[in-house]
């Protein structure tokens, strides 16, 4: 069951609510993650994999046991992110390049 839950978190309001802040970043604050990792953010791939995926996700989606097969480490993330259908809603993207209302 709390698999499921984090799953629904991660797809329904974990990437749009960081597409949300990165289409209204810049004050230059920089931020802070749980998990520790702090870096300036910045509304790329990168910084998303820098300050959000690797602090907070990558530990359970991360090598073959990864939930529904989201792997969310480095190699990854992108090609599993962007351009892709959601699992619960195929004819939602995951991450629609360009579109964070969207994504």
């Amino acid at each position: 069951m709390r698999s499921f839950q984090l799953r629904r978190l991660l797809t329904r309001l974990l990437l749009p609510l960081v597409g949300c802040t990165l289409a209204a970043c810049g004050s230059g604050d920089g931020f802070q993650g749980a998990g520790g990792a702090s870096g300036q953010l910045q509304p790329n791939f990168d910084s998303i994999q820098a300050n959000v995926f690797e602090p907070l996700c990558e530990h359970c989606h991360a090598g073959a046991n990864a939930p529904r097969g989201l792997r969310l480490d480095a190699a990854n993330s992108y090609a599993l992110l962007v351009g892709v259908p959601s699992g619960q809603r195929p004819s939602v993207l995951r991450v629609a390049p360009g579109d964070a209302n969207n994504s």
